[in-house]
């Protein structure tokens, strides 16, 4: 009897220790990120990065905003979404290179860094009214 109760605690505990170790994958971000955010923008280095991480920057209406990446692995999307809900650009699996996009309305926008395995570099500027 002692056996028989030994083992279906084993066994609980195993089950329960699989289901956490199955959960931890999907939810835990994979790599890293690291930003580092100043008065005009923010720039973001990613290392196999596998996740998404948000920042904010807040706009005037008419601001032009630079985008400069560096891609070297994997793919990775930008999504920038005003808080009150404009979507003044989407961008997925982005490739080396510069581009600007301007805001129609001010608002605090959230940038969206999306990485799958992604090992980038992604540097955001606001360059003020064009």
């Amino acid at each position: 009897m002692f056996f028989g109760r030994m083992r279906r605690t084993v066994e609980l505990l195993l089950s329960v220790f699989c289901a956490a170790a199955v959960l931890s994958a999907c939810v835990l971000p994979k790599g890293s990120i690291m930003i580092i955010e100043n008065a005009k923008g923010f720039a973001a280095e990613l290392k196999a990065f596998s996740s998404f991480q948000k920042c904010d920057l807040v706009l005037e209406s008419g601001c032009e905003v630079q985008v400069e990446t560096g891609r070297e692995e994997g793919v990775f999307s930008l999504v920038v979404q005003g808080k009150r809900g404009s979507q003044p650009y989407t961008g997925n699996n982005l490739q080396t290179g510069v581009f600007t996009f301007t805001v129609s309305e001010a608002d605090t926008y959230v940038f969206i860094i999306s990485g799958n395995n992604a090992t980038d570099k992604i540097i955001i500027k606001n360059l003020g009214k064009g």
